[in-house]
């Protein structure tokens, strides 16, 4: 019996560990999607968000660049009454170019919602291939 205790023990603290892995493996709040090219989902809010393109010219790990370079997400974002496209950037920006951010207010069907390019991911790394690349994207009804 008393060596069981331990056993057990050592049992239910496993298996509570692997639970709280598998909840933190990618839960988003309802606000957020990561979606790869041509994917789409819907949020919480009621919108939809489609990945049209992913572009990635960051200095990868590993190298030294004069410039940062930067990633860039075209989405179309929608609800049952409207759809906007637009893009959005993360990384190096150009000084005199405004239009490159990483954050926009757009109008959907009479309700105002915010727009932002979380990450892009995975980052690139000198020597190692291109893996499909994935946008976080954030919505939320203003």
């Amino acid at each position: 019996m008393q060596r069981s205790i331990p056993f057990l023990a050592v049992l239910l603290l496993a298996a509570t560990l692997l639970t709280q892995a598998c909840k933190s493996s990618e839960a988003l709040p309802s606000t957020q999607v990561r979606l790869g090219k041509t994917q789409s989902a819907r949020l919480g809010s009621g919108v939809t968000v489609r990945v049209d393109s992913i572009l990635d010219s960051r200095c990868p790990q590993g190298v030294q660049c004069i410039i940062a370079g930067y990633a860039s997400a075209a989405l179309r974002v929608s609800t049952d009454a409207d759809t906007r496209s637009l893009t959005l950037f993360l990384g190096y920006r150009l000084a005199n170019n405004p239009a490159m951010t990483d954050s926009t207010v757009v109008s959907l069907g009479g309700q105002r919602y915010s727009v932002l390019l979380r990450d892009i991911t995975p980052y690139p790394v000198y020597g190692k291939p291109t893996a499909d690349k994935q946008a976080l994207v954030e919505v939320k009804a203003l």
